[in-house]
């Protein structure tokens, strides 16, 4: 009997983590005027379905975190230019890396 304990736990561990929702991801990247070349404060970027925007900082920068692992759609808006929008996919505990260059 002091043995069926320990040998259902190990049978009900693979079933446990299968349910585990996949690690959420990052998506970071710079937005920049592709004429001018010229990095772009403020800039709104937006991950589509998400409660999520981030503005990006001085240099052009954003981060975005966390981001559901899979397919996503990123918006970015920018007062002046065309808005834009990406999709790519976000592996679990991964990075992604998208830079955007907006015109008008």
């Amino acid at each position: 009997m002091r043995f069926l304990l320990p040998l259902l736990a190990l049978l009900l561990l693979p079933l446990a983590a299968a349910a585990a929702p996949a690690p959420a991801g990052a998506v970071s990247g710079r937005v920049q005027h592709a004429v001018t070349g010229q990095y772009l404060p403020n800039a709104r970027v937006t991950l589509r379905g998400a409660d999520q925007v981030v503005f990006t900082d001085d240099a052009g920068i954003y981060r975005l975190t966390p981001v559901p692992s899979g397919e996503v759609t990123l918006e970015v808006f920018y007062t002046g230019l065309d808005p834009q929008e990406a999709r790519l996919r976000v592996g679990p505990g991964e990075s992604a890396t998208r830079d955007f260059a907006l015109t008008s």
